[in-house]
């Protein structure tokens, strides 16, 4: 009899053993099914928070009006290639700069300046002539070495500038001047004496004009006929003239031209552009 009862108990936990591993079961998948049921949930609120970016993403786009600037989309239907390429590729001018006189012969010397003309441009022309513009110099051959070396060169130049400075006995002579070619055209002699009219107000000197050189006159030869860009030859002060010489002394006078030309070749540019 105690056997029967014995076996019974036996059976009876394990019974209840096992019923107590269904319940536990059963909790674990309640508890999953409630981590999946807010897993399932953080989804939804995400998606619909998606959509509502996208309705109101597509609303401003649909509202969305170019602004006035934007000129090649607003104004392309009435714009031809030749114009739709100047707007996308604007004019930027080549200029070829000239240092005058060599290293061996240095030109006229300024006791105020203490530098010859090739001392005082070629430190500037380190830093002064601009991005896309190229520096040339002369050799013992004068001033038709840098010539053949700009003819020669691939690129064309819409303009070159050769740069010296004036010297005389008399110290009071003073003031800036520009050289260039007689058969120069209206345009282009209007470019050189704009420069030459700002430079001297600018830095109160005294404007001597545009001069034209003769046959065998000083200048004659760096300015006529070795190329078809124009040529200017540079005389922007005086360096026996102490009054000049201080006005200029902290001007990078290379720079300060290069600039100046091709601001106002820009603007002649688009002139003509828009005539």
């Amino acid at each position: 009899m105690s056997n029967l009862i014995e076996r019974y108990k036996l059976q009876n936990s394990e019974f209840v053993n096992y019923v107590q591993k269904l319940y536990n079961q059963r909790e674990e998948l309640k508890h999953a099914n409630e981590q999946q049921r807010n897993i399932i949930r953080d989804l939804s609120e995400t998606i619909d928070l998606r959509n509502k970016e996208i309705d109101d993403l597509q609303q401003t786009l649909a509202n969305y009006q170019p602004p006035k600037e934007t000129y090649v989309e607003e104004h392309y239907d009435r714009m031809d290639t030749v114009t739709l390429k100047k707007a996308l590729n604007p004019y930027k001018p080549k200029i070829a700069i000239i240092i005058g006189h060599d290293a061996l012969v240095q030109g006229a010397i300024s006791p105020f300046l203490n530098k010859t003309e090739w001392e005082f441009y070629n430190a500037q022309a380190v830093n002064g002539i601009g991005a896309g513009n190229i520096l040339f110099y002369r050799n013992r051959n004068g001033v038709s070495s840098a010539h053949d070396a700009i003819r020669a060169h691939p690129r064309q130049f819409d303009l070159v500038l050769e740069f010296h400075f004036n010297a005389f006995s008399n110290p009071q002579a003073n003031g800036a001047e520009i050289l260039m070619a007689e058969y120069l055209n209206k345009f282009e002699r209007t470019l050189a004496d704009h420069v030459l009219q700002e430079w001297c107000h600018t830095f109160g000197l005294r404007d001597r004009g545009l001069k034209f050189p003769a046959k065998g006159a000083r200048g004659f030869k760096n300015v006529n006929g070795f190329t078809d860009a124009p040529t200017f030859l540079l005389e922007p002060f005086f360096g026996t003239n102490e009054t000049d010489c201080d006005k200029i002394k902290n001007v990078n006078i290379v720079e300060w031209f290069v600039n100046e030309f091709a601001k106002r070749l820009i603007e002649q540019n688009n002139e003509k552009s828009n005539a």
